[in-house]
């Protein structure tokens, strides 16, 4: 990327490879004090303008660090940096579309596509206009913002009459396309709040203001509609200017334009001082509100005195220019232009646009319930901090969505908002009966008081902080020095994007089942965050249980507000975004089997507890290692193929211990749920109620102890027996077929270690043990000699149902258990892996996702693999359980490995990344691919482990396949549009942001029939 500075003052980045899909135009406003640059040409509230033409997709990602954007110009801007800075990106339509409107309208977007330096020399006077067309005008959704909709803007601007200086007068001519062409006039769909910016580069500001003008006079005649609809909600202009080589008249003056500055002034300095200085050609005026006086230029000697105070290179000024600058803090500077005192042509009725009630219900109902609990805490004589903040966010929410172009917004907002008041509602309605209780329930009380002033944290640091920065990027409201948010400097049109996308499709997967009576309610946001993530608000809220009238069945019904949180770089993966997204989603909502999931989960927990009982009380180093070491250092023997006998005998007893011990915990955790769920309703079978559940019936069996802390019958539990026997049967067989194996090489130890007397000995110690320890009367357990074996597997167990914290290595068994590890357990291993897994499932079907999409989403966001796939669990099982269910075929026949198309599908996946934009620093498909190669190769000793597991998903799988799911191929078409894998082209970019921004429901204009 080379960066040039053009004599014109307009600084410009320039990066044309090929022809550019975009542009961002950076506006900046300088701190106070700072020192004037002649290359600041905004007349304004922004001091800098500078263009960058984009041409790749992710050359719109804020990937730039701050220290990367502004020492590369350090000498020139004098160690000064900016305020604020506020990024408007743009995209070109389609070339279709663009020659369409070159031929219709004489719009002219390839001087915008070419030399900057050229277009800027030959037209000094810039505007940049960004403009929010009103719902009426842009129609139902879904809105085609780069074809349908651009045309029909472009055409209501040819089909117009113009106020356009003429002799002096302002004189209404019909549209002529040779001013679009003179101007330099272009119209570019939106990355960021607004819907269009309007590109006009002139020799004066002669067109540009006509312009203005008519849009907000103009009307569109509807085909259903007898009046005039209005174009133009909100417009923000922003007009550049600066001087050219050789001239000396303003051809802006001409055109009949005026300008004004407000001043600043700097301490010690007063208006009559400014007013000598600038002479009596240029008026002075005192000021009220944030400035303290305003300069106006009225004729033109004036107008370029004033304008020269602007734009003058420092280097170059005359005393009165330096006299002048010395007075001043800083400026702000605006063009005027009078308004024409005629009448004008009436054009019809115009339709009256009233303000939106599409969210009005649902603010009203939420500060009702906001009143109840301030009721509850005036009651209680509690802080109103919280609440406070919180009314304020529900009024900064109520005013965005006036606006009448926010239709997507309010859209978004309605539904999650009723959630939100739905449980907010609940949670205040239980404090209250907690507080009016006799007697009253302190503990619980102040358990809800806790939990709804997180609720309303959340709100307002997430929910209400996006809407406030939407805010700000608004017209009404682009003045405001706080630019530099994740929200702003991110695509706004992308993230409403994603909400819509992601709020339709929770939508459509809750039609499938026509018994669903839950509504959940997604806000996406940008900023903060370095992976996507969901919070779920009222996460402690549990859904009611009702039975549906017509078939008896038990169903879940709930209503959750939930706030997806993203990186400002995955706003730009959009496949890899709307992915993780999918999978967010299939979290809430989908069919997953609760009631058939409960075996595999008991399975599945029976065989990873049992293999790790196993690996401790039959451990590798104790026992094929020692015996082996003792072999090589006591009787100097090293026979490798005797070595390689006792290890595989070792396998064997491993493997067959532990399925033994996860057969008795499969048949005991059966049958407590056989002899529990006849009295379960649906609400038992969650995640949460069914681990709690899980977390009681294995710490009956693992400790002797009930959950109440009473003793049971015997000191040891019956699984405690059940270890100890098996673990003998397995040590007993284990050494007498290495002794044989020993025999069978015909090698004659006299001495060895693992003679059968010493062995039988061991194992008749551990039996009187066990005699004394069921004998004693003794309530204290140190009296218990429990055998070295005993103590063996008591640590095993402890080592399961205690904790770090407790800042002890062996925890009194009598001590009250909290069973913190067997709940992390049960949580990160066995709970997270069915419910990721599930979610990846369903994700990758439903978008029909290939293996690249798959494991390409893990990184985007952070592309050091070793962070972004770990080798723990639940990844451990998560990848290659859903690498062998979904993408079986790109596997070696043994699962172990990628196959080497694979492996080429995801290189070439990761280069088309690069030619998108993707860093070179990030291409590292080699580390991915050998990552999760490592990953497959160490889930080949876990399968037995895992394959309740994989029996799950592929229920779930054959379930999904077997079932019609008639909305999801609106987004498999889009998904595969929207994705950056298989994208190498700029072409491809505005049917991306088309597909993105409605949900693939409209085809590009390219792709019309």
């Amino acid at each position: 990327m080379a960066e040039e500075r053009d004599n014109t003052g307009i600084e410009t980045v320039m990066r044309i490879d090929g022809e550019p899909c975009g542009l961002i135009i950076r506006l900046e406003k300088n701190i106070l004090w700072s020192e004037h640059r002649g290359v600041d040409p905004v007349l304004g509230y922004f001091d800098h303008m500078e263009f960058q033409p984009i041409d790749n997709w992710l050359g719109f990602s804020p990937r730039t660090t701050a220290v990367e954007l502004y020492e590369q110009s350090d000498e020139e801007r004098d160690g000064e940096h900016p305020l604020s800075i506020y990024p408007i990106k743009l995209l070109f339509p389609e070339q279709t579309v663009m020659e369409t409107l070159n031929k219709e309208a004489g719009l002219n977007y390839n001087t915008w596509r070419g030399d900057f330096s050229n277009l800027l020399e030959q037209n000094p006077c810039i505007t940049v206009l960004l403009v929010n067309l009103t719902d009426e005008f842009k129609g139902e959704i879904p809105r085609d913002p780069c074809g349908e909709q651009l045309l029909r803007f472009a055409r209501a601007i040819v089909q117009g009459e113009f106020l356009l200086p003429e002799n002096g007068t302002e004189e209404l001519r019909l549209y002529d396309r040779t001013w679009a062409q003179e101007a330099n006039f272009c119209i570019m769909p939106s990355l960021g709040y607004s819907d269009y910016c309007i590109l006009l580069a002139e020799q004066g500001w002669r067109f540009a203001p006509a312009l203005i003008e008519f849009l907000h006079r103009v009307g569109y005649m509807g085909l259903d509609s007898e009046d005039l609809i209005p174009i133009l909600s909100t417009d923000y202009v922003i007009p550049a200017y600066h001087a050219v080589k050789g001239t000396t008249e303003s051809e802006t003056w001409r055109c009949g334009t005026q300008l004004s500055m407000r001043i600043h002034l700097r301490p010690g300095v007063n208006m009559l001082t400014l007013k000598r200085t600038v002479g009596k050609e240029i008026g002075v005026y005192q000021l009220s509100g944030s400035s303290d006086c305003v300069l106006e230029a009225k004729r033109e000697e004036a107008f370029n005195k004033l304008l020269n105070a602007v734009t003058a290179d420092g280097s170059k000024d005359d005393g009165k220019v330096k006299e002048f600058r010395n007075l001043v803090v800083s400026t702000e500077t605006a063009l005027l232009r009078p308004v024409p005192d005629r009448e004008l042509p009436s054009q019809g009725t115009m339709k009256k646009i009233v303000r939106s009630d599409l969210i009005t219900g649902q603010i009203r109902e939420l500060r009702t319930v906001l009143r109840s609990y301030w009721k509850l805490l005036q009651d209680e004589n509690l802080h109103m901090r919280q609440f406070n903040s919180m009314w304020a966010r529900v009024t900064s929410v109520e005013n965005i969505c006036r606006e009448p172009h926010n239709r997507s917004l309010q859209e978004i907002m309605g539904p999650w908002l009723a959630a939100f008041t739905n449980a907010l509602r609940r949670c205040v309605e239980q404090a209250t009966k907690d507080a009016e209780a006799e007697p009253r329930n302190e503990e619980t009380l102040r358990h809800w008081l806790k939990y709804i002033d997180k609720a309303l944290k959340a709100f307002i640091s997430e929910a209400g902080s996006l809407l406030a920065d939407l805010s700000r990027s608004d017209c009404f409201f682009m003045e405001s020095e706080r630019y530099n948010h994740a929200s702003v400097s991110s695509a706004t049109a992308l993230l409403i994007a994603y909400n819509r996308w992601q709020n339709e499709f929770v939508k459509d997967v809750l039609k499938e089942d026509e018994d669903n009576r839950c509504q959940y309610a997604f806000l996406v946001r940008s900023g903060g965050v370095d992976t996507t993530t969901t919070n779920n608000i009222f996460n402690r809220l549990i859904p009611e249980v009702v039975t549906v009238p017509e078939n008896g069945r038990e169903v879940l019904e709930e209503a959750n507000p939930l706030i997806t949180q993203m990186s400002e770089m995955s706003l730009f993966d959009c496949g890899g975004t709307v992915l993780r997204m999918t999978h967010e989603c299939m979290h809430y909502c989908g069919e997953r089997q609760r009631r058939k999931r409960i075996k595999y989960v008991i399975e599945f927990s029976a065989r990873y507890f049992g293999e790790y009982l196993a690996h401790i009380l039959f451990s590798e180093a104790g026992y094929p290692q020692r015996i082996i070491m003792d072999l090589r250092e006591r009787f100097f023997l090293n026979d490798t193929n005797v070595f390689e006998s006792i290890r595989k005998v070792w396998v064997q007893g491993i493997e067959n211990l532990r399925m033994q011990i996860a057969e008795w915990l499969k048949e005991r955790l059966n049958s407590c749920y056989e002899a529990d769920c006849k009295k379960w309703h649906e609400q038992n079978y969650l995640s949460d109620n069914l681990r709690q559940w899980m977390l009681e019936k294995l710490t009956l069996l693992l400790y002797p102890y009930d959950w109440k802390g009473r003793k049971q019958r015997y000191p040891y539990s019956d699984l405690v027996k059940f270890l100890r026997k098996e673990q003998r049967r397995t040590v007993q067989e284990f050494y007498s077929k290495c002794d044989a194996e020993i025999r069978r090489a015909k090698i004659k130890i006299a001495c060895l270690a693992l003679d059968r007397r010493q062995v039988e000995g061991y194992l008749d110690a551990e039996e009187k043990a066990e005699k004394r320890t069921e004998e004693s009367k003794g309530e204290n357990w140190d009296e218990v000699n429990s055998g070295s074996l005993m103590q063996v597997i008591l640590c095993a167990l402890n080592q399961l149902l205690s904790h770090p914290a407790y800042g002890i290595e062996m925890p009194v068994p009598k001590e009250f258990f909290r069973g913190k590890d067997l709940f992390f357990a049960l949580k990160t291993v066995v709970f997270d892996c069915f419910s990721e897994c599930f979610a990846d499932v369903e994700a990758c079907r439903r978008l029909n996702a290939n293996l690249e999409d798959y494991l390409i989403g893990f990184v985007f966001e952070d592309w050091k693999v070793p962070n972004a796939i770990s080798l723990d669990a639940p990844y451990l099982f998560r990848i290659p359980a859903v690498l062998r269910v979904c993408f079986r075929d790109e596997l070696d026949e043994n699962g172990a490995a990628l196959t080497k198309r694979a492996e080429n599908c995801l290189r070439d996946a990761v280069d088309s990344l690069v030619k998108n934009g993707m860093s070179e620093q990030r291409k590292n498909a080699k580390e991915l691919i050998a990552r999760t190669n490592e990953l497959l190769e160490q889930y080949q000793s876990l399968v037995w482990m895992a394959k309740p597991l994989e029996d799950y998903m592929r229920e779930c799988d054959r379930y999904y396949q077997t079932h019609l799911h008639p909305d999801m191929s609106k987004y498999q078409m889009a998904f595969q549009h929207i994705r950056l894998l298989n994208n190498s082209g700029n072409g491809d970019i505005t049917q991306l942001f088309t597909n993105l921004v409605t949900i693939g429901e409209v085809k590009c204009v390219g792709n019309r029939g």
